[in-house]
């Protein structure tokens, strides 16, 4: 899939990516007219909409995944 890539100095934060991201955060993503931002976020739209899925198809081994990326957010901030 096409991409690009746009760096932003956390430390000066442009004004037209905190309307972009309200928390302020990356990463993020702009698909036409809609952003989503969050990490977990952007990892189940990409999942949802590609063929090529990041969780396993099993829905317990999917929910272990999810649980896993929900305690290492919580760990990290």
């Amino acid at each position: 899939m096409p991409f690009e890539i746009t760096y932003i100095d956390l430390a000066c934060k442009p004004v037209w990516f905190l309307k972009l991201s309200p928390l302020g955060k990356v990463p993020l993503i702009k698909v036409d007219d809609t952003v989503r931002f969050e990490s977990a976020v952007i990892a189940e739209y990409l999942d949802d909409f590609y063929s090529s899925h990041l969780h396993p198809a099993d829905a317990l081994r999917r929910g272990h995944n999810r649980a896993c990326i929900a305690f290492s957010s919580n760990l990290l901030t």
